[in-house]
């Protein structure tokens, strides 16, 4: 049978082909808008990875030029308990103490290099040194001689005792034990801003200054602890 509309049949056909058309275009859009965007988000991120990576280099950079700072400040302070010239020693370390309060704050840093400083443990040693020099200064000049640190053991010991007090925010002494190889030991305990102040308030009053200028001790065992406060355990010892 004749087709009666042929025309209508061909508009028909050609709309099916031209939706099908449009269809495919506005699909490969949306794929190529999905891609772009995509590709778009993708540098975004690197860009933002690059800048992140950039700062926490230079933020690590800072952190190990101020650690190193720091460090030297403490030193000097160690080396020069009056201070200097215009400076006293309360204002050094109330510039070791900023210092100090910025390398906690960078503490968590993914650094890749100088990670084995850390902010105390720099510090602590050179601290127990410098309030020793202290005390052996004085004692020479009270006549007596300079007093030997003992070992290890003994120096872990008093820094035990001086975290306790920190850890409990109070000063008090431990009972010490004599032995077999002391024939006297003493013990000295405070806190303060920092070892030098600790040093004179100990230095000041009677009893304490007894026990630092005995002669009868030779050998001392130091432990300091420094946090928000400076806590020190100073234990004297004569041997037999």
């Amino acid at each position: 049978m004749p087709d009666k509309d042929p025309d209508v049949r061909i508009a028909i056909f050609h709309s099916i082909r031209l939706l099908g058309l449009w269809t495919a275009i506005l699909y490969g859009v949306v794929c190529l808008m999905l891609v772009g965007g995509l590709i778009f988000a993708q540098v975004q991120r690197n860009r933002i990875a690059d800048v992140s990576n950039k700062t926490v280099s230079a933020l690590c950079t800072f952190k190990e030029d101020l650690q190193q700072r720091y460090d030297d400040g403490v030193k000097f302070l160690v080396n020069h308990p009056e201070g200097v010239a215009g400076i006293s020693p309360g204002d050094i370390q109330r510039t070791l103490d900023n210092q100090r309060a910025t390398l906690k704050s960078l503490a968590e840093l993914p650094c890749t290099h100088g990670e084995e400083t850390q902010v105390l443990g720099a510090v602590r040693h050179p601290l127990r040194r410098g309030f020793i020099q202290a005390l052996n200064r004085e004692r020479v000049d009270h006549g007596c001689r300079e007093l030997k640190e003992t070992g290890k053991f003994l120096r872990r010991s008093a820094r035990k005792h001086s975290k306790a007090m920190a850890n409990q925010d109070r000063l008090f002494h431990s009972s010490l034990q004599l032995g077999d190889r002391w024939s006297k030991v003493g013990e000295v305990v405070g806190v303060g801003p920092s070892w030098q102040s600790i040093f004179f308030a100990l230095m000041n009053s009677r009893p304490h200054r007894q026990i630092m200028m005995d002669c009868a001790y030779d050998y001392v065992a130091v432990g300091i602890v420094d946090r928000d406060r400076t806590w020190l355990t100073g234990r004297f010892y004569a041997s037999d």
